[in-house]
């Protein structure tokens, strides 16, 4: 298993932007602006029929994605001056990996993309990774853009994937997959093993790196802001979160936007809602249990947590449909608004009593 890509290396061909020339040069004479074009979708993945052999090579083969002077985007393969691609399907078809490295107008890394083209390697995904249970790995492959986190988050699942595989082959594929993500992730999972996982330390780490703690599926406690129920939180279901890369100063959306999974009720059926959370930009590292939200496991009365979960859970489920209580005593009712200085009586007054609500 190697990591190849062409090293042939020519003159630079007329339409490529030049690293070391001024932008101004490019510019269109008649003050065409670039940027105004729309390239978002030039190389979206769509279903379509691959060449006999596709992602069979355990090889990574490398692009970037560069603005030519018309403003159009090109695929340069890496350590090459003078080929160029459009589709990433028309050259090196075996490679099981293809890595595209976008770049802005302005010469600025943007983003990039992991194309996944070994059918074993999207097979074991599918199997283990649980967004992508549904993915048709036969008509379309796998692209992960920026970090590979899915291959962090679930590298356990699949490297016992691998290990039980049917025949050699998969299993060398799976293990090349690993052995990227673990080149590609070397720094930040050093210092995710360092701070994280060392039971001498009280798991904490940096705010850049902080997507490593949050795996997909996972508890999430988030912390009152109310200072009435200081101590207390609530507990949701992780799905995924983002953040805004750009490097300008107080940008809002630097800090972490965490998307997250609840359970509702409406008085006739239970169901899921989206919540929101976000987590401020911080220096250095700090503590997990210190964050807003944080994984459940880490919080540091779980045990007792869960057993409150459940046992709320349980009283919640038993008050689905119509119950009737007594109460004898000093009560309030609810349920009646005054509109127009007249008083109008709801269907189904509440009745709050000392110390309970029904």
């Amino acid at each position: 298993m190697s990591y190849t890509g062409s090293s042939d290396v020519e003159s630079e061909p007329d339409d490529v932007l030049d690293p070391g020339k001024p932008m101004d040069d490019y510019l269109d004479p008649d003050g065409a602006n670039p940027q105004a074009f729309d390239f978002s979708t030039l190389f979206a993945s769509a279903p379509q029929s691959h060449p006999e052999g596709t992602g069979l090579s355990c090889q990574l083969n490398s692009f970037d994605s560069l603005f030519d002077r018309k403003g159009e985007r090109r695929l340069l393969e890496t350590g090459s001056s003078t080929t160029l691609h459009v589709d990433r399907y028309a050259h090196s078809f075996r490679s099981a990996l293809i890595l595209t490295k976008f770049w802005k107008y302005d010469r600025s890394p943007d983003y990039s993309e992991l194309e996944i083209r070994s059918p074993h390697m999207k097979a074991a995904i599918k199997a283990v990774v649980p967004d992508y249970n549904t993915h048709d790995i036969i008509a379309r492959h796998i692209v992960l853009r920026d970090e590979p986190r899915c291959l962090f988050h679930f590298r356990a699942e699949l490297q016992a994937y691998g290990a039980v595989a049917e025949n050699h082959q998969a299993a060398e594929h799976i293990f090349f997959m690993l052995q990227y993500a673990q080149n590609a992730l070397m720094f930040p999972m050093l210092s995710f093993f360092t701070f994280m996982e060392d039971p001498t330390m009280v798991p904490s780490l940096d705010f850049l790196n902080l997507w490593m703690v949050f795996r997909p599926g996972d508890l999430v406690y988030i912390k009152s802001s109310s200072k009435k129920h200081a101590g207390h939180g609530r507990v949701y279901r992780f799905n995924k979160m983002e953040r805004c890369k750009c490097e300008e100063a107080f940008c809002p959306r630097s800090k972490w936007s965490l998307t997250l999974e609840g359970i509702e009720y409406d008085g006739t059926s239970f169901g899921y809602k989206n919540v929101h959370a976000t987590i401020d930009p911080y220096d250095g590292n700090r503590q997990i249990r210190d964050l807003i939200a944080f994984p459940l496991k880490y919080h540091p009365d779980e045990n007792n947590l869960r057993q409150q979960l459940h046992a709320r859970g349980a009283k919640l489920i038993q008050l689905h449909g119509h119950h009737y209580r007594q109460y004898s005593g000093l009560a309030e009712l609810l349920g009646l608004w005054g509109g127009n200085d007249s008083m109008v009586s709801c269907p189904s007054p509440r009745i709050r009593a000392h110390g309970y609500s029904y």
